[in-house]
């Protein structure tokens, strides 16, 4: 769900739920860590959420505790693939933002460090950070985001859009067999998922959906194709209303190419002439079946009789 369908949805809700108590998040937390930063800022995150995995009842502890955390420097680097001074632009780029709570049944406005402290310790080759059990219960959230590409897949990945658009592509690849795995989205809902204001669809396309295209197409097992749709205003050019997005799995992408390799292998006999119950014959379509080819061929001296057969690898190859 888009953030604009939510506002949308919430909308709705909103009338049938004013007698309610209700405690929600004002800013979510995946946009503060992959819309408004880096595609780096993801892998931070990432890498976090391993090591919190491994604490032991972490959703039994109060959510205002510290936990104390000690990074092997060494580890980080090679798990990431990124360089010191990323890792140190986004552990600051963490203590600088914070997550809003709000419980509107208490009247509580709320805020909270995403990081308040971290501590390089080069001598030793360590990282010491602290953060709340709340903060660390929402990376671990983030992380579940990512669950189904490896952890080698993501780290490739440089383009934060690339990042964003992982567990969209994840959710409509879900979707019901009987339901299109594809989302509709206006250029508003875009711009609010993306964290961007760019004012048509044409420049949408240009900075995030082709370099995002790519990454994946090279790097992910998900990935996707799109397409704008147009209206027309009259006179002049059609203004892009909508893009439509569909997921590309990469065993369908293999399958295509495959495909193409033996559409490639086939389409060298066409225009190709073998001779057959006393008529030369020119392919002019063929398919294979087997170890059967099916050709559609018209007689080289009469172009108004055509005429289908089955032939054998041979046949084929003694055309000419």
């Amino acid at each position: 769900m888009t953030v604009a369908e939510y506002k949308r949805k919430k909308k709705e809700e909103l009338a049938l739920q004013k007698s309610k108590p209700l405690q929600k998040i004002s800013n979510n937390f995946i946009n503060n860590t992959i819309a408004s930063s880096n595609a780096n800022a993801i892998k931070t995150i990432y890498y976090l959420a391993s090591i919190l995995e491994k604490f032991d009842q972490l959703e039994e502890q109060a959510d205002k505790k510290l936990l104390d955390i000690t990074i092997d420097t060494r580890e980080m680097l090679k798990y990431t693939e990124m360089t010191l001074p990323e890792i140190r632009r986004n552990l600051k780029a963490m203590q600088e933002t914070s997550i809003t709570f709000i419980d509107e049944k208490a009247g509580i406005e709320e805020g909270i460090n995403l990081l308040p402290l971290y501590k390089f310790v080069y001598g030793k080759h360590q990282i010491k950070i602290s953060l709340f059990v709340q903060i660390a219960k929402m990376i671990i959230d983030v992380k579940k985001n990512y669950t189904f590409i490896n952890t080698k897949e993501i780290m490739k990945l440089r383009n934060k859009h690339s990042l964003r658009l992982l567990p969209l592509l994840n959710t409509i690849a879900g979707y019901d067999e009987e339901v299109g795995k594809r989302k509709r989205m206006t250029l508003e809902e875009l711009n609010e998922f993306f964290g961007t204001k760019y004012k048509n669809l044409y420049e949408i396309e240009r900075k995030i959906l082709k370099p995002a295209k790519e990454e994946l197409d090279n790097n992910s097992k998900l990935s996707f194709i799109y397409e704008l749709n147009f209206e027309s205003l009259g006179r002049g050019r059609p203004r892009a209303k909508d893009i439509v997005i569909d997921v590309i799995e990469k065993k369908q992408k293999q399958e295509q190419k495959i495909q193409d390799i033996k559409d490639e292998e086939l389409n060298k006999y066409l225009g190709k002439v073998f001779y057959k119950e006393g008529y030369n014959w020119k392919i002019l379509t063929i398919s294979k079946s087997r170890n059967i080819y099916t050709v559609y061929c018209r007689d080289t001296e009469d172009n108004t009789y055509t005429k289908t057969f089955d032939i054998s690898k041979a046949q084929l190859n003694a055309a000419k």
